[in-house]
């Protein structure tokens, strides 16, 4: 049986005996001495020890708990100079409203519903930031966003061909590590994995950059099907710039 706080609760009755076994009565709440232990800790709550009214030499045993968790009391008390001994069984000590099924329901439905509520409301504080603003590309970047690349060939700014994506709707991008990454469809981790830079930080024109080597781009196999995503970390939070497809070239 579980107890609620503050509810009184019964730590059983037991009879009392002298060395001969018989039967001791008359003693009162002051003659015992009380250890009250909640999960294995000491604490200061008050036990009351009384003597059966019907059965002399009984005696009955009870606390008022204060907290929730597991009590435990040791009872000792003096009888012909010897010091008896009694410890209770547990007993579990619960809050009202885990003692109420359906108000503990209600009250982790509570709780779910005022999480979900803000993780809603910092979700939708984070895609204000992203907004639907124009990404323009430089080749080998199509219109449409794709990139093009054929396995073996390296795509590098000396040469004109890095790859750069510009938008007008990200977040401040100073400071940020920006992460590029080429996965093919299906694949529990990516193909490609580099650190990408930036070439502007702000709107209107923000601006990364990725150079792949040969030795890179020969990780694509012609027969793949391949998309790539282009992630920041800004102040430790993570945020999605942009991803699309990869056709790999014969």
């Amino acid at each position: 049986m579980a107890y609620v706080v503050g509810q009184t609760a019964h730590l059983g009755t037991f009879p009392l005996t002298d060395a001969s076994g018989a039967l001791v009565t008359g003693k009162v709440n002051a003659n015992w001495t009380k250890l009250v232990k909640r999960n294995g800790a000491t604490i200061a709550d008050t036990v009351t020890v009384t003597e059966d009214s019907d059965d002399a030499g009984y005696y009955t045993a009870t606390v008022v708990p204060s907290q929730t968790g597991v009590y435990t009391v040791i009872l000792l008390v003096t009888v012909d100079g010897a010091t008896k001994r009694f410890l209770s069984d547990p007993i579990h000590v619960i809050t009202a409203a885990q003692a109420d099924p359906a108000a503990a329901l209600a009250s982790t439905v509570s709780a779910v519903t005022t999480l979900t509520e803000r993780l809603t409301s910092a979700r939708a504080a984070r895609l204000d930031l992203i907004t639907t603003g124009r990404i323009t590309t430089r080749q080998p970047v199509s219109v449409d966003g794709t990139i093009s690349l054929r396995p073996g060939e390296s795509y590098l700014a000396v040469d004109g061909r890095q790859i750069d994506l510009t938008s007008d709707g990200w977040p401040d991008l100073d400071g940020a590590t920006i992460t590029f990454a080429i996965t093919a469809l299906g694949a529990a981790s990516a193909t490609i994995i580099k650190a990408a830079a930036i070439v502007a930080a702000t709107a209107p024109d923000q601006t990364v950059r990725i150079e792949l080597t040969t030795a890179e781009t020969a990780l694509l196999s012609r027969s793949g099907v391949y998309r790539y995503s282009i992630d920041a970390t800004i102040g430790g939070d993570p945020y999605h710039l942009a991803s699309d497809s990869v056709a790999v070239l014969g």
